[in-house]
């Protein structure tokens, strides 16, 4: 087995003052965005009163139940969200239950994750340009507007850009130890919010094939079985969760999502949306919980099937506003304003398209310019890490891991795609811009000598 060896590159002055200057913007950034949620806040969000109900419950000596803990209950919210957030929400609350002092630490926290897209760049010698990865920051507003409210996306945002930074170190060094961080940065994020349920199969062909490209063999693949960390976390989740509810399964959010956006948005488009309604009112007269959430999974699983050209449709146009989305409901939480109309992400479940269009041209003329500066920044951004996938100047494992990634959240995500899920990825997404930038100028640089 080949020893692992150092390729760090030697510091160069020009570039740690672009690192300083990089890390200053960044930093004003979420300073800013803290200092406008200081004056906006606090904000209406189903979410934050679920987390914020799971770390009272905790203090109170109760399961992470996401409600009320007096009055009547719904077994759901038991498992609806994982209680790693709700943990580290305790834990803040023992300094200060305010809101600021939490939006202060994930403001922080959020730094931190994108200084990693700058350290991954310098573990490479990749190109590094503080103006491009800037760019990528912005171009998803919701990175910064969730850092300031007590949702659990910029922490998993955190360990998600942590497993990918790991893998870099690995391909660079080919320490086992980075492998093993990746590996197990993502089982710990599975107890954050459990999308990345099913990204054990990925991560593990990922790492037996950027082991097998180091020159390992045979039993030197071992590292790749770590993959194997994700469903063990699953695992443990679902058997605590039994406890409470009597069914084991990591979270209720799954059957509710394929119930309430898989199905019903597939519903809202074949017009058929009173089906919906009349199943949920049929599962409501099953008294038992597993039994119940089986009946609705089985329900919204055949309405799919049934309808399997029109739900894929929505699919594919769900990783498309994963991607591209500006974040119109993240920006109107924020600044509290008006979002009643239910949304492009409502509108384009019965219109497609056309429905998203149409919200936009309602919007304010101020808020639609940056709307849709926004989605000309994110169609930059696909484009350019789309190319640098293809044609990067990094080891390919490290592109591989990017798309990889990047790609399953995507396709996970589906119907219910939007500029909040895309935090996730942005910082991956991010890494492909100063390439792109410098591959750019330089051209521009050819054929102005050339003329």
């Amino acid at each position: 087995m080949p020893t692992p060896t150092s390729t760090r590159p030697r510091p160069d002055a020009g570039r740690q003052r672009g690192g300083r200057a990089y890390l200053a913007a960044v930093a004003a950034l979420f300073a800013l965005a803290w200092a406008l949620g200081a004056v906006f806040g606090p904000y209406v969000h189903t979410d934050v009163r679920e987390y914020v109900s799971q770390a009272e419950n905790l203090e109170a000596g109760h399961p992470p139940y996401a409600g009320p803990w007096d009055g009547t209950r719904d077994t759901a919210l038991f498992t609806l969200r994982p209680p790693g957030y709700a943990v580290v929400l305790v834990a803040l609350r023992t300094v200060s239950a305010d809101v600021l002092w939490l939006a202060a630490v994930q403001s922080a926290l959020g730094v931190a994750t994108w200084w990693m897209v700058w350290l991954m760049l310098a573990r490479l010698d990749a190109p590094r340009r503080a103006g491009p990865l800037v760019a990528g920051l912005l171009a998803t507003p919701a990175t910064l507007v969730y850092a300031q409210m007590a949702m659990a996306d910029t922490l998993f945002t955190a360990l998600f850009t942590f497993a990918a930074w790991r893998f870099v170190a690995f391909v660079a060094d080919g320490w086992s130890r980075d492998l093993a961080a990746f590996h197990g940065a993502l089982a710990v994020a599975l107890w954050v919010k459990p999308v990345v349920l099913f990204i054990w199969p990925l991560t593990l062909a990922l790492s037996a094939w950027a082991l097998w490209r180091t020159g390992r063999r045979g039993l030197a693949l071992w590292p790749s079985a770590l993959a194997g960390l994700v469903p063990l976390a699953a695992l443990a989740l679902a058997l605590l969760n039994a406890q409470w509810t009597g069914r084991a399964e990591v979270s209720s959010m799954q059957v509710h999502n394929l119930v309430h956006q898989n199905a019903q948005r597939t519903l809202i488009r074949t017009g058929e949306p009173e089906l919906h309604d009349l199943a949920e009112a049929e599962a409501a007269e099953i008294a038992d919980y597993d039994a119940r959430q089986r009946h609705r999974q089985a329900w919204a699983t055949r309405v799919i099937r049934e309808r399997l050209p029109t739900y894929l449709a929505l699919h594919v146009q769900g990783m498309a506003a994963t991607v591209l989305d500006p974040g119109r409901f993240d920006l109107a939480v924020f600044f509290d304003l008006d979002a009643s109309d239910g949304g492009g992400m409502t509108a384009s479940s019965r219109s497609g398209a056309l429905g998203v269009l149409d919200v936009l041209r309602r919007q304010p003329p101020v808020l639609l310019a940056v709307l849709v500066l926004l989605l000309v920044l994110n169609v930059a951004v696909a484009v350019a890490f789309a190319a640098w996938v293809f044609w990067g100047t990094v080891p390919a494992e490290v592109r591989v891991m990017a798309l990889g990634l990047v790609g399953y959240v995507v396709a996970v995500t589906g119907p219910v795609g939007s500029a909040r899920y895309r935090m996730a990825v942005a910082p991956l997404l991010a890494l492909a811009l100063p390439w792109a930038w410098t591959a750019l100028r330089s051209r521009f640089s050819i054929r102005a000598r050339r003329s």
